[in-house]
């Protein structure tokens, strides 16, 4: 599957006039998982580093993004890392209104827009080998297999 059809999801479901609470919250968390499959599969596809299941896998892709040194892969990371909260308390904390409103579905996908260019700008000619030099420093330092 492609992970585009996540964000397509979450925009028919922000933009929909019988949206209501849970809509919003299904749109902030359908488009945080488009980019984690998107950010885990230039992971796993393009730099080489493969996830073992059954750990915690969303921390792992984060990790990897948020601890290089080039910007776009560090800004990347730091935006997902963000957007999981944001779909933790919407898939988790139904007393929190704030994450049930078009506002917060249409910023989560603001986000994921930004980060698919972020993303994107990590695997050019131009950064690709950084990238991945700055993640593989990142799997020994701190001891990832």
């Amino acid at each position: 599957m492609n992970p585009d059809e996540f964000l397509k999801l979450a925009n028919r479901l922000a933009l929909s006039r019988s949206s209501g609470p849970a809509e919003f919250r299904s749109a902030v968390s359908r488009a945080y998982y488009a980019v984690y499959h998107i950010a885990e599969r230039i992971l796993n596809d393009q730099m080489q580093f493969h996830c073992r299941s059954g750990g915690n896998e969303h921390q792992w892709v984060q990790r990897h993004y948020a601890n290089c040194t080039t910007a776009d892969a560090r800004d990347a990371g730091r935006i997902i890392q963000n957007m999981h909260d944001a779909r933790k308390d919407a898939d988790y904390e139904l007393a929190d209104s704030q994450i049930e409103n078009q506002a917060a579905a249409l910023m989560s996908l603001e986000r994921a827009e930004e980060i698919k260019k972020l993303l994107a700008s990590c695997v050019t000619d131009a950064n690709f080998s950084a990238v991945k030099a700055e993640m593989q420093r990142y799997r020994i330092k701190a001891n990832v297999q």
